[in-house]
């Protein structure tokens, strides 16, 4: 636990420090341009995630819904392949999270990423990348469409905006419960990670 706390009030202070910048080609390095972090919504939809209805795909390159997910608490980010420091920080947090969980919780619990720049990260893009990250088959790696991206991110709360080179996103790690309802969700990486498990505990013990 003290190590994980370290870790996210350490990612914190990168955060506060820099954005994510997207990686375009080399013919574009001169162009290149950092994102800034934007605040997330102080609000978010009170209904199941799970009633929107969009099609998504796996990083395996299978046709899927937001309702497979259905069933067990689910934690979940959006992030996209290309970020340099801020969804590399979100992602290390989750897997301190991850590793954090007692093993009999852990096997209780999905985890899922979902790809903010769906047209940039293609199956393959996402495949690599979980290969990179050695992400385990507990781990549900997503892209769809633009309007289902927005709408999955209106919905959890997460704001974002692309202008031209930059993508600029605000940063969050969320819980739902086994359907779909946002259970409790971080999005200061400042604050401790205890909020966060207790709620993971609870969610796998309700019905």
């Amino acid at each position: 636990m003290i190590r994980l706390v370290a870790t996210l009030m350490a990612c914190a202070g990168i955060v506060s420090l820099a954005g994510c910048a997207s990686m375009t080609t080399a013919s574009d390095t001169s162009k290149r341009e950092c994102c800034h972090t934007l605040a997330a919504p102080g609000s978010v939809a009170d209904r199941s995630i799970y009633e929107l209805d969009a099609a998504w795909e796996t990083d395996a390159g299978q046709p899927t819904m937001l309702i497979s997910l259905a069933g067990k608490p689910q934690i979940v980010a959006m992030f996209y392949a290309s970020c340099h420091v801020t969804c590399p920080i979100t992602l290390q947090c989750v897997k301190q999270l991850e590793s954090s969980l007692p093993a009999d919780l852990r096997s209780r619990v999905g985890f899922v990423l979902v790809t903010l720049d769906p047209q940039s990260d293609t199956t393959p893009v996402l495949h690599t990348f979980r290969r990179d990250q050695q992400l385990s088959d507990r781990w549900v790696l997503l892209r769809g469409n633009g309007l289902a991206t927005r709408n999955l991110a209106r919905s959890l709360g997460v704001a974002f905006e692309r202008d031209n080179y930059r993508l600029a996103h605000s940063t969050q790690i969320a819980l739902l419960d086994r359907n779909g309802k946002l259970a409790c969700r971080q999005i200061d990486l400042h604050e401790s990670p205890k909020r966060l498990l207790a709620a993971v505990k609870t969610a796998v013990a309700l019905p």
